[in-house]
C-alpha cells in the first residue's frame, strides 16, 4: 500500500473516499519508503530492473520481466518486480495477481507478503464497500505475516502499524495496537517509530505531540528530509502555509541527496495553492537528478510537472511531460491525458 499520500502523484489520503477508513493512513501524510526489495535471484539481471524501477523506466521492466516469466513463469522474484512496476502504474488488480503468484511460489518471503499487502490496500481503495471491507483484512493478514516472518522487518511494522492508527479494532486495528507495534519499531527505526507515534497522536487530537514526535524524528532520522516533509504535512493540514513552506526549506537543506524530499515538497506546495514557480523547480531538479526513486517514478513526475505547466498556461510544456511520461510507461493512464491547446 502506498501509505503516503497526499504527497504522492498516485491516488492520495486526501482524496480518498470513506470507502474503508480502515485501511487509509492518518490525517498526517507520513513520506513513502517502499524501497523493500527482496534477494534476486539473478543479481545483475535484476539490478537492472531495479534501476528501471528507480528511473521510472516501466516498459522497460515490464518488457524484460515478461521474458524472464515466458521462459521460467515460476520465478517468484520476477512476479513480485512485475507487481511492483504495476504498483507503480496504479494498475492494483495486476499488482495483486503478480504479488499473489510470487507469494505462492516463495511463502516464506517477508517482503513478498509486504508487497502484497500493499497492492491489497490500493485495490481495497479502487474496489466496491464489500470488497474494500474483504480486501482491508487481507492487508492486515498479509502485513502481520510479512513481520511473523521477519521481525526485523521494519518498514513491514510501519505498515502495520499504520494500518492499525485507522483500523476499527474488529478489522484488528486500534490506536493501542498502533503504539505497541511503535514500541517494536524503536530499535529497528527509531524516525519511523515516532512517526507513528506522531500519527497516533494526530488521531487523538493531540497536535502538539504529534509536531514534538515529528521533529524528534527529524533528529533520529538518516534522512531528515523526509520528516520535515511529515511535519510540513501536518502544518498544511493546520493551514499554517509559512511554517509549511519553512519546514520544506529546512528538509531540502538538511538532506538534499535525498532526492524524493523535493517531490514531497512539490506535492504539498501544488497540493495547497502556494508557490508554484518554487514547486516547478523542485520537480525539474528531481527529474534531473541522480536520486530518483522507485518511491517517486519519474513518469508520475512528469505528469505531475505537465499538471502544474498547464496550470500555468504552459501547454506546450506541459504536453512535453506527458509525452515523457507516456514514453516510460506507456500504460499509465494519467499519461495519456495530455491537457489540448
Amino acid at each position: 500500500m502506498d501509505f503516503l499520500t497526499p504527497l504522492r502523484g498516485g491516488p492520495g489520503l486526501l482524496r480518498r473516499s470513506a470507502i474503508l477508513t480502515a485501511i487509509s493512513l492518518s490525517a498526517i501524510a507520513i513520506a513513502p519508503s517502499l524501497q523493500a526489495s527482496p534477494i534476486p535471484t539473478s543479481p545483475p539481471a535484476y539490478a537492472s530492473v531495479l534501476g528501471d524501477l528507480n528511473a521510472g523506466r516501466a516498459n522497460d521492466a515490464i518488457a524484460f520481466l515478461q521474458n524472464q516469466l515466458a521462459g521460467n513463469s515460476t520465478n517468484a522474484s520476477a512476479h513480485n518486480f512485475l507487481c511492483r512496476v504495476y504498483f507503480q502504474e496504479e494498475r492494483w488488480s495486476d499488482a495483486s495477481r503478480e504479488c499473489e503468484r510470487a507469494v505462492q511460489l516463495d511463502p516464506n518471503n517477508s517482503l513478498y507478503h509486504e508487497w502484497l499487502g500493499r497492492a491489497y490496500g490500493e485495490e481495497a481503495e479502487h474496489s466496491s464497500l464489500i470488497r474494500a471491507y474483504f480486501l482491508a483484512r487481507k492487508v492486515r493478514a498479509e502485513f502481520e505475516t510479512a513481520v511473523r516472518l521477519d521481525p526485523q522487518n521494519a518498514s513491514a511494522l510501519s505498515d502495520l502499524g499504520e494500518f492499525s492508527v485507522d483500523a476499527p479494532v474488529f478489522l484488528g486495528g486500534g490506536l493501542d495496537k498502533a503504539a505497541r507495534i511503535a514500541t517494536q519499531l524503536a530499535p529497528l527505526d527509531p524516525a519511523r517509530s515516532d512517526e507513528l507515534l506522531a500519527q497516533i497522536a494526530y488521531q487523538k487530537s493531540d497536535f502538539s505531540g504529534a509536531k514534538q514526535t515529528l521533529l524528534q524524528a527529524v533528529q533520529s532520522s538518516p534522512h531528515p528530509a523526509r520528516e520535515w516533509m511529515n511535519l510540513a504535512s501536518l502544518y498544511a493540514k493546520q493551514k499554517n502555509f509559512p511554517a509549511m513552506q519553512q519546514a520544506i526549506e529546512k528538509g531540502i537543506a538538511a538532506d538534499p541527496a535525498h532526492g524524493v524530499a523535493f517531490v514531497h515538497g512539490a506535492s504539498l506546495l501544488i497540493r495547497h495553492q502556494q508557490n508554484p514557480r518554487q514547486a516547478m523547480q523542485m520537480l525539474q531538479q528531481y527529474l534531473a537528478s541522480s536520486q530518483q526513486s522507485e518511491d517517486e517514478p519519474a513518469f508520475q513526475v512528469h505528469v505531475k510537472l505537465g499538471k502544474l505547466l498547464a496550470s500555468q498556461g504552459d501547454l506546450q510544456g506541459a504536453q512535453q511531460e506527458y509525452a515523457n511520461a507516456h514514453a516510460l510507461a506507456s500504460d499509465y493512464l494519467p499519461a495519456r491525458q495530455a491537457p489540448r491547446a
